[in-house]
């Protein structure tokens, strides 16, 4: 079985068009072929800047309603969001399933491996995969 989850965060960008990419992420789950479809109910605010990092409250509480649904679904998942910091909690869920067996193949317009000190936007979309070398 597998299940299409989607979350339709967009605080991780610095674009002003960001809040388009929650019917975008609506829109593409609906696209892929699952079992279930299965939204994860994100928080639509902006957020306030902590740590260097652009909403970095309202981030932390989309991740923790990511995690929350994840933890009641064991198919596979194929995730459809916003922003790439959607990708942490399922990439986290997958390593602590499979461990050095996981695989994960990114591939983005750039390399996602900035830190609050070298992004001065602040956006988080461009730290998630430095984020993810921690796991």
């Amino acid at each position: 079985m597998t299940t299409v989850l989607c979350v339709p965060q967009w605080q991780g960008s610095a674009s002003s068009r960001a809040p388009r990419l929650m019917a975008g992420a609506r829109r593409a789950s609906e696209l892929v072929p699952a079992d279930t479809v299965v939204t994860v109910p994100v928080l639509e605010t902006s957020g306030d800047k902590a740590a260097g990092i652009r909403a970095y409250d309202v981030l932390v509480e989309n991740q923790r309603l990511t995690q929350k649904t994840l933890d009641g679904i064991d198919d596979r998942v194929i995730t459809v969001g916003g922003d790439c910091a959607v990708d942490i909690p399922p990439i986290a869920t997958a390593h602590a399933r499979y461990g050095d067996a996981l695989t994960v193949l990114w591939i983005d317009a750039h390399p996602d491996v900035y830190s609050p000190h070298t992004l001065p936007s602040g956006a988080f979309h461009g730290m998630v995969v430095r984020a993810l070398l921690v796991l």
